[in-house]
């Protein structure tokens, strides 16, 4: 899934996309690690006079102190400028903080050291992504591509940048080949199933994110994005077993819990529904599609006035959303005539 964990809102889309991390997510307990690494051959002064700053900004970051363990590793990256880890930690970091600037010039600085090192050139893409460059993203996983072919992170990357740019066939293509290099990627079927979807093909859609459960049973994403399927089928209540079986899997899903809220509408339970979206919410108070969905409802319902408050929610936490902006307007506008 689009994996956001930020206090942004999310958007409209009611499933939720897999995303690689390539291993490189960072993990504070790992990284002292680092320490045990030796200085072998012939020291330069520079590393040697570099190295403790490495050290200290390692004890930072496993006590969590990412701002001090940047300016550690930023001073030993001063004092030898080709302190291969220091610069690998700095780009991981970085993006931790929300920095994507700052981490893709340390990731290119680990590549300048280190060209092969295809995890980092997978990153790379990945945070243009992130930046909003799908093109430049497009361009580091084909570069990676034609060094290395049988990249399947590449592959999978690759698929999920198409898809966003709204390249249908090229992601399904790139998803295709990653499954082709890597037959027990769950994510890859789930994605693949997602851009299906968007396609309209549902029965295959159905069936790659059925192979994905049947691979990966116990995430709970998998099986929201079948019941999101399975809905548009006309099998609301096929989808709502989905929904129920990802919120014990992930009592915090929220997406689920919105749609299955939707699945109950289409049912005519209301009030039901209502209830499944407020539960999106007070899982996720900035969900914006939930505080929106609950609006049209409550609307419905013909209660006006706590619509229009879900509906100025959503407005607000979405402003871009011209949908959420054009409700509130209209009943606004409405109630005072």
């Amino acid at each position: 899934m689009l994996e956001t964990g930020h206090s942004r809102s999310k958007s409209s889309i009611p499933f939720q996309l897999n995303n690689h991390y390539l291993g490189l997510k960072l993990k504070y307990g790992v990284t002292v690690l680092l320490l045990a690494v030796s200085v072998w051959g012939r020291t330069e002064d520079k590393r040697r006079e570099a190295q403790p700053h490495h050290n200290k900004g390692v004890f930072a970051l496993n006590d969590g102190d990412l701002d001090g363990a940047i300016a550690e590793f930023r001073e030993a990256v001063r004092i030898y400028p080709d302190y291969l880890k220091a610069h690998n930690a700095l780009c991981l970091i970085l993006r931790e903080t929300g920095d994507l600037d700052g981490a893709i010039s340390e990731c290119r600085e680990v590549i300048r050291l280190k060209p092969k090192d295809f995890d980092t050139r997978n990153l790379i893409g990945v945070i243009l992504r992130e930046t909003g460059d799908l093109d430049g993203a497009i361009a580091e996983f084909q570069e990676i591509l034609r060094l290395k072919p049988k990249d399947a992170d590449a592959h999978f990357n690759l698929g999920i940048t198409f898809y966003f740019k709204g390249d249908f066939d090229d992601a399904i293509a790139a998803y295709k080949e990653a499954i082709r290099r890597n037959r027990s990627d769950a994510d890859a079927h789930d994605n693949l199933g997602l851009v299906l979807q968007a396609k309209g093909e549902l029965d295959g859609a159905i069936a790659e994110h059925r192979e994905a459960i049947r691979i990966e049973p116990d995430k709970s994403s998998h099986h929201d994005n079948l019941g999101v399927a399975l809905h548009a089928k006309g099998d609301p209540d096929g989808a709502i077993a989905e929904y129920k079986e990802a919120i014990r899997l992930k009592p915090d899903n929220s997406t689920a819990y919105c749609n299955w809220g939707d699945a109950l509408h289409d049912k005519g339970d209301l009030d039901l529904s209502i209830a499944m979206y407020r539960q999106a919410i007070r899982i996720e108070p900035t969900f914006a599609n939930a505080h929106f969905k609950l609006g049209k409802v409550l609307e419905e319902k013909r209660d006006f006035q706590m619509a229009l408050k879900e509906y100025q929610s959503a407005r607000d936490l979405d402003q871009k959303n011209k949908e959420y902006h054009d409700s509130y307007e209209r009943l606004s506008r409405e109630l005072k005539e």
